[in-house]
């Protein structure tokens, strides 16, 4: 026997056993039911002491799992049942806690008391709670939606009992079935079975865990707490009504079950039951604990979510992570759906077809998505997810949870009180920064390296121990928009942190703290432009933002230079603001002897200078001095976002009250006066801050007339006053206009616009007015692609010309700008070209967004427009007349956006005009085969390419099947066609979604947006183009009189001129006159005896600039050569230095008897001055000819009516434009045509002859063009936006009506103010506030210049409150009626609006007195304005009157006679509150229509934009004003919009702007 074998083991030795299921089920449990040890555990369970209620709270127990999952297993076939039979109705649990004894019961269909089919000893119940692996479930082709799956369920509950007792009555077999288990389902009972009758069905399982398998002696509180929560697990999950202990269970819905886990109000969780499978509920949860959710799989408990609960956080999460970066762009930059995840609270119950779980224990659903046999769609549930938004309260948890994320990582940036500094190199540290001397210290922020320079050159006088200097880079970072990642990503912020000693954390309340910074003041050295003045405020944003408590300690210093210097021998003038220069300039008679120099930066100035200024510190240094809450509020004006609406309204002001100082000749307000030291927030935000404001949005947006920008208006000057009909490099362009229009920008930037302006392709200009000669780029890149300046050329084209009437330019308003005079504030072309060529800029609170429009659609409305005018100027004169007869009939023709050489399709919605869409082209060439030959307008065909076509063919997820097979491109610079194959399938499903949509070939538009400066230069918002071009005939047509008028003076001065020239050559020939050898004066006296005229043209061009309101000078610019002005110039220095100076620098007065004479001398120096030459017989025959011929023009044009003149130029025009699209179309057609010149034989010319080359570029003769449908989503949403509209019309209207009753019911001003304010605040409780589109502000109502109302026969009230003027009156009057109406005073979220009353005077067609009184508003509180820094307004009074109803009124013109009006009596009672030294402007005195004798209009100077006289009908008022005296004098109603003012309550939250 081999010894090395073992003998085998006794049986009692053996070590591999052999176990039945049921002692392997007891001897390992966890793998059947859990652990059967007890663990301590964080579990959601009942809380019945609760004083309001039963609820579920998450506390820490212990528990064990397996005997919770036994009783969990009983619980789920009670709800399982319900999918059986859906009219169970009940489930009872009864839980004796002292026993140990559990029974669960339910109402529904019986189990079958039946013989098992497979062995009839063995009935349907005890095979299924008394055998193993025995289950109906096991058929997994059947769908089921019950809990059961692997057959242990009951059983196991069976096994870990000690009693377990099932109980059925099955109505279907009429029997009742009880059998009994022991011993942990080791000893089956003989089962009791009894006949049923009239017995209800149900199904009852009584069943004892055996505790001591569990480590247990008793049933505890923590288990029997964590039982009766399943309880109501159940009661929602199915349905059910179900009782524990015999008590019902309160719980009726989804709801009620999500307010026993969440401390909230009803209001604030959302729930929705989706469909028959689904329901869905969400609530805010507190992020510290992390995502937590409670969900049913088939009645089962899921406490540890899975794949349904993925499916629903899924679509919620990026919804709102896409409405946080919304309402919060700069917290939610890198927001993730994860990160709001743990926000949210998700309750879900679901039916899952054939779950399948991770585990026995069923905690966690593993069933993929596509099995789960039904959906719960919710991202396209709209009222959903805005349910969730608004209700809940996630996003602001959100936003608050990433603000606070944002102050940890900026509190590691934190600055230290530091003596050195190491890794900023540009800084020039103080010596003492950091000591215990910082306090003292100073740090310099400065506007480039340039103004450092000339700082540490400044240091030199004051030193620098005690000053540091640091340079910045252009314009600081807008930190109350920033992200947090930008602002520690941003040098600029991170190092001027660091150089202060700025701590994140630190709120520095008292003055004292300044001790910890390593500054203890900052100042501000930028340019004194309004740039310069940007960067200040953007300084003081910073500061404000983060550390607002510094300014109220003085904490901000500015260092102020020149913007200007004016200099006459040894005297220097230097001006800080250009209001002091132009105040100065309006004083001094003779400023243009004086040298102008103009300071565009710090760099302008050199070290000599700097040292003067740091020399005389007491005058460059201005302390910002923190005043109350106004300066905190004006500053949040200035940069928050949240404000835009307001900022429309700062800048409105501003203009308004420029208009109004010009208007009565008071001085334009400034900061910096000779004896300023210290200014305070408030004052710097409203009067300097907001000219760079108002300046950013003048540069953004057009003016109605011209629709140029003002960098475009510039070049377009030097073009017209330089005659560039010859070509220029665009570079030398660029030169030109930067020399002679004062343009104070990049030369990038003009060189840019001049490219725009020359550019002709699909989508740039209809009618571009330079000619591109050279790469002005293409539709292929949109322009991007044009070539460097210095290589283009580009000159005046044709049209230009032909559009701007040279005839115009002495009557235009020329500007004034360093002391010289440059480009008009608008020119006047015949046409509205803003429509012409479209316009699109964002400007500072305002934006602008108008199409491009058909030039000969506009021509033909101008000559109906004048048309109309001839009408009513010949019923005005003769009312009797018979009509005028035309050869052609003219109609008005609908304006639709039009784009030169576009060949899609672009209409209107016909449910709302306001809106359109643009249809490129695509065309079916075969059942695989489209062509795509043109794209929407500002689509680009490269871009396109890019983005659509690249997209569809390589898709950018590796999930995502192409929608295209390939494509081709056959495209030039000015075409375009792409061919794209696709399948069978591919066709028929983009086909059906519709191949415009799919193929991102429709594009929309909005005519809401329409904002421009109308020809007073006050911003006004229009609401159709028709709108647009009425206001500019009204202006045109007025200018055609003045054209006239100035035309014929000017021919009748030219005329007599002549003719005096050839009498006195004709006199002087025949002896009759000698002037040889005698003195000026005798000659002068001579000619007068003779009554020879003084000069004619010199008398008439001094009549004229009174009598237009003109400067003549301004327009003979482009008469004089370069040469000849520098030989002005040199003559003007010349003289200022043969001035003499006594010993104090006062100039000498010289003495000279020719002074007296030399006036009166220079009137006939046309004569005495005139050359030999004239007296020969050729010279003298021409001056006859030109004689004659000035005679004959005079004649002609006195025939002529303004309106004859009108069409003229309108008929040159089309017939320009018709020649010149013809030769385009020619040019483009012979590249088109031309066939190839390759050799190769007959045969090879045969077919290049057949095919010309590019002939592949054009769409396919066969291909079948398919008709764009509007998106039906796109029209859906229109409704809604109407609808919405409609409403809140309705609602402006109903508060217009309660306001009008008050007032006709007696109420006083403080009753209806109280009533309004209680509106208000309701108003603010219930309706919640609407987000306001870029662009748009609260609008008011206002009158048309027809005086009709729009074609539904109401006036929108959320349009622009701006002043539009109506032109009457004759003999070049200008007298301007401005109407505006604001209905009801604007309130947000962030300020509440003080309107002020006006009234609303209107003109019937017969212009009698219209008077109508509305309330535009009602004061809503009694404080001063909060930021605007005005004065307190006079009171406001109100008077009933009836108002007749107005009728529409046609175009006119100034030649209309005016009407008589009633004279008009005014009271002005000014109010001074003190808080501004400089002259306050009055607003505007109503004023009547002139009688039959016009005035003259005053003398306008070469400024900046202005504003007529408003105009306006005198009235009796009510006084409604908190004044006790009833027999108070009425006043009238000032015309002039009222100075609005804000109240920006302390409460509400600030927001960041941009």
């Amino acid at each position: 026997m081999n010894k090395s074998i073992s003998s085998a083991p006794k049986k009692n030795e053996e070590t591999y056993q052999l176990l039945e299921q049921l002692d392997h089920i007891l001897k390992r449990p966890e793998t059947y039911i859990g652990s059967n040890r007890p663990c301590t555990e964080e579990m959601w369970v009942v809380d019945e002491s609760n004083i309001e209620g039963p609820k579920i709270v998450k506390k820490e127990i212990t528990y064990v799992p397996g005997l919770y999952k036994i009783f969990d297993e009983i619980l789920v076939n009670a709800a399982d049942n319900k999918q059986r039979d859906k009219t169970m109705s009940s489930i009872e649990v009864d839980i004796d806690q002292e026993k140990g004894e559990i029974k669960i019961c339910n109402d529904g269909h019986g189990i079958p008391v039946r013989k098992w089919a497979q062995d009839e000893s063995i009935y349907i119940p005890t095979l299924i709670f008394g055998k193993l692996l025995t289950s109906d479930n096991f058929n997994d082709d059947k769908k089921r939606i019950t809990g059961g799956r692997n057959g242990y369920g009951a059983k196991v509950t069976n096994i870990f009992s000690k009693q377990f007792t099932v109980e059925t009555c099955s109505k279907e077999f009429k029997k009742v079935f009880k059998q009994t288990w022991t011993n942990n389902m080791r000893d089956p009972q003989d089962a009791i079975i009894a006949k049923a009758e009239n017995t209800k069905e149900f199904t009852r399982v009584t069943f004892t865990p055996d505790l001591k398998r569990f480590q247990m002696d008793t049933l505890d509180d923590d288990h029997v707490s964590l039982f009766k929560r399943r309880a109501y697990d159940v009661a929602v999950s199915t349905g059910c009504r179900v009782s524990l202990n015999g008590t019902p269970i309160a719980v009726k819905n989804m709801k009620d079950y999500m307010l026993m886990y969440v401390d909230a109000e009803e209001k604030e969780v959302v729930y929705k039951k989706v469909n028959n499978r689904w329901e869905v509920g969400v609530a805010r949860n507190d992020h510290n604990q992390g995502f937590s959710q409670v969900s049913f799989v088939n009645s089962i408990l899921t406490s540890d979510g899975g794949k349904h609960v993925d499916y629903i956080t899924e679509q919620i999460c990026p919804k709102l992570v896409e409405h946080v970066k919304k309402k919060s762009k700069a917290a939610a930059e890198n927001l993730k759906p994860a990160q709001v995840k743990n926000h949210l609270f998700i309750f879900v119950n679901c039916l899952i077809e054939n779950p399948e779980f991770e585990s026995q224990a069923k905690k966690q659903l593993a069933t993929e998505k596509k099995n789960f046999g039904s959906t719960c769609v919710l991202k396209t549930d709209e009222k959903f997810i805005k349910a969730i938004i608004k209700d809940t309260g996630i996003v602001e948890s959100v936003i608050n949870w990433l603000e606070h994320k944002q102050d940890a990582k900026l509190q590691k940036q934190s600055g230290s009180k530091t003596s050195k500094l190491k890794g900023i190199p540009k800084l020039d540290d103080a010596n003492d920064a950091g000591t215990k001397n910082s306090q003292f210290c100073t740090l310099i922020v400065t506007e480039g390296d340039s103004a450092k320079a000339l700082a540490v050159a400044g240091l030199g006088v004051i030193g620098r121990d005690r000053f540091g200097v640091y340079p910045l880079k252009g314009k600081m970072l807008n930190v109350r928009e920033a992200t947090t990642k930008k602002m520690t990503e941003n040098s600029e912020v991170s190092q001027l942190v660091k150089i202060l000693g700025l701590n994140y954390g630190e709120k520095y309340v008292n003055k004292s703290d300044l001790a910890k910074l390593r500054y203890g003041k900052l100042m501000i050295m930028a340019d004194q432009d309004q740039d310069g003045s940007h960067i200040k405020g953007l300084v003081i944003n910073f500061i404000h933002y983060k550390w607002p408590n510094l300014l109220k300690h003085d904490y901000i210093e500015v260092f102020i230079t020149p913007i200007l210097k004016v200099t006459k021998g040894s005297e220097v003038i230097s001006f800080y603001s250009m209001p002091e220069f132009e105040q100065w300039q309006a004083s001094t008679p003779d400023w243009q002897k004086w040298k102008c120099k103009y300071y565009k930066g710090l760099g302008t100035s050199t070290a000599k200078e700097a040292k003067e200024y740091f020399s005389n510190m007491d005058r460059h240094r201005i302390r910002f001095k923190y005043e109350s809450t106004k300066d905190d509020l004006a500053i949040q004006l200035a940069f928050n976002s949240a404000l835009a609406d307001d900022r429309k309204d700062w800048i409105k002001w501003h203009t308004e009250d420029i208009n109004q100082r010009r208007e009565q000749n008071l001085p334009q307000d400034f900061l910096y006066r000779l004896d300023t030291k210290e200014i305070n927030f408030n004052d710097f935000v409203n009067k300097e801050l907001v000219l760079f404001s108002k300046s950013s949005t003048e540069r953004a947006i057009p003016n109605i007339m011209d629709g140029l920008k003002p960098g475009q208006r510039k070049i377009m000057f030097v073009c017209f006053t330089k005659n560039l009909i010859r070509e220029i490099k665009v570079a030398q362009l660029g030169g030109k206009v930067a020399e002679n229009s004062a343009y104070h920008h990049g030369e990038q930037s003009l060189t840019n616009t001049i490219v725009g302006l020359a550019q002709n392709f699909v989508g740039s200009n209809n009618i571009n007015f330079l000619v591109p000669a050279g790469q002005f780029g293409t539709r292929l890149h949109g322009g991007s692609d044009a070539a460097s300046a210095r290589y283009i050329f580009t000159r005046l084209s044709s049209l230009a010309l032909s559009l701007f009437n040279k005839n115009d330019e002495p009557l235009l308003s020329y500007l004034n700008e360093d002391g010289m005079s440059i480009e008009p504030e608008w020119y006047c072309p015949i046409i509205p070209t803003v429509l012409v060529n479209g316009a699109h800029g964002v400007g500072t609170g305002y934006s602008t967004d108008i199409p491009s429009y058909n030039p000969l659609t506009l021509s033909n409305n101008m000559k109906y427009y004048i048309r109309q005018e001839r009408e009513r100027q010949r019923q005005l004169n003769n009312t009797h007349s018979e009509p005028r007869k035309y050869s052609d009939t003219l109609t008005l023709q609908a304006l639709i956006p039009w784009y030169k050489n576009f060949s899609g399709v672009i209409q209107l919605l016909d449910n709302d005009r306001t809106r359109g869409v643009i249809n490129g082209i695509c065309a079916k060439l075969d059942d695989q085969t489209i062509e795509i030959t043109d794209l929407p307008v500002g689509t680009w065909t490269q871009q396109y390419k890019e983005t659509v076509l690249e997209t569809m063919l390589h898709p950018k997820r590796n999930d995502i099947a192409p929608t295209i097979l390939d494509y081709k491109e056959y495209h030039t610079d000015t075409t375009v066609r792409f061919v794209v194959k696709l399948s069978h399938d591919q066709f028929a499903q983009l086909r059906q979604a519709g191949l415009h949509k799919s193929f991102r070939l429709q594009d929309t538009f909005k005519l809401t947006n329409m904002v421009l400066f109308n020809h007073n230069g006050i911003l006004h918002r229009y609401k159709t183009p028709e709108e647009i071009c009425e206001e500019f005939f009204m202006v045109r047509i007025k200018m055609y009189n003045k054209r006239k008028e100035f035309m014929v003076g000017t021919l009748k001065s030219q005329s007599l001129k002549l003719d005096n020239i050839a009498r006195f050559i004709t006199e002087k020939i025949e002896n009759v006159i000698s002037v040889e050898n005698k003195k000026i004066g005798a000659v002068v006296d001579m000619l007068v005896e003779r009554k020879y005229d003084r000069d004619p043209e010199k008398v008439w061009r001094e009549e004229a600039k009174k009598k237009f309101a003109i400067e003549l000078s301004a327009h003979i610019i482009h008469e004089d050569t370069d040469q000849l002005a520098d030989l002005q110039r040199k003559q003007e220095d010349e003289d200022v230095d043969d001035e003499e100076f006594d010993d104090s620098g006062k100039k000498k007065v010289k003495t000279s008897a020719s002074t007296t004479t030399r006036v009166d001398t220079t009137y006939y120096d046309y004569l005495i001055n005139m050359s030999l030459r004239n007296l020969t017989k050729e010279r003298r025959d021409e001056i006859i000819k030109d004689q004659k011929e000035k005679h004959d023009k005079l004649e002609a044009l006195l025939k002529r009516t303004p309106e004859d003149l009108y069409e003229t130029d309108l008929m040159n025009f089309e017939m320009e434009y018709r020649k010149t699209t013809e030769q385009e179309r020619v040019d483009e057609m012979s590249g088109v045509a031309h066939p190839t010149t390759k050799k190769g034989g007959e045969k090879a010319n045969k077919r290049a002859t057949a095919k010309p080359q590019r002939a592949e570029t054009k769409p396919a003769p066969h291909g079948k063009r398919i008709t764009p449908v509007i998106d039906p989503a796109l029209i859906k949403k229109v409704n809604e936006e109407i609808l919405k509209r409609s409403k809140e019309e309705k609602s402006t209207e109903d508060k217009k009506t309660i306001i009008e009753y008050l007032v006709k019911e007696g109420v006083t001003a403080e009753e209806i103010t109280g009533i309004m304010q209680m509106r208000f605040k309701e108003k603010k409780k219930i309706v919640p506030t609407t987000e306001k589109k870029s662009g748009e502000s609260g609008e008011s109502e206002e009158k048309k210049l027809n005086g009709t109302t729009d074609e539904h026969g109401t006036t929108d009230e959320h349009d622009e409150a701006n002043n539009i003027s109506t032109m009457s009156g004759g003999g070049g009057n200008d007298e301007s009626d401005i109407v505006q109406e604001e209905i009801e005073p604007k309130r947000n979220a962030q300020r509440t609006a003080k309107a002020k009353v006006e009234k609303y005077v209107g003109d019937n067609e017969d212009d009698e007195d219209d008077e109508i009184s509305i309330v535009k508003g009602m004061e809503i509180d009694e404080v001063e304005s909060d930021y605007m820094g005005s004065d307190s307004e006079t009171e406001k009074k109100l008077k009933k009157v009836t108002a007749k109803p107005k009728q529409p009124r046609k175009p006119i013109s100034n030649t209309s006679s005016p009407a008589k009006k009633k004279p008009a009596t005014k009271k002005t009672e000014p109010k001074d509150n003190g808080t501004d030294s400089s002259p306050k402007a009055k607003k505007p005195r109503a004023k009547k229509e002139p009688d039959s004798t016009p005035k003259k209009a005053p003398a306008k100077k070469a400024v900046k934009r202005s504003k007529p006289d408003d105009s306006d009908e005198d009235e009796v008022v009510l006084d409604i004003s908190d004044s006790s005296t009833p027999n108070k004098k009425p006043r009238t109603q000032r015309g002039a919009a009222a100075k609005k003012s804000y109240h920006i309550s302390d409460d509400e939250d600030d927001e960041d702007f941009e």
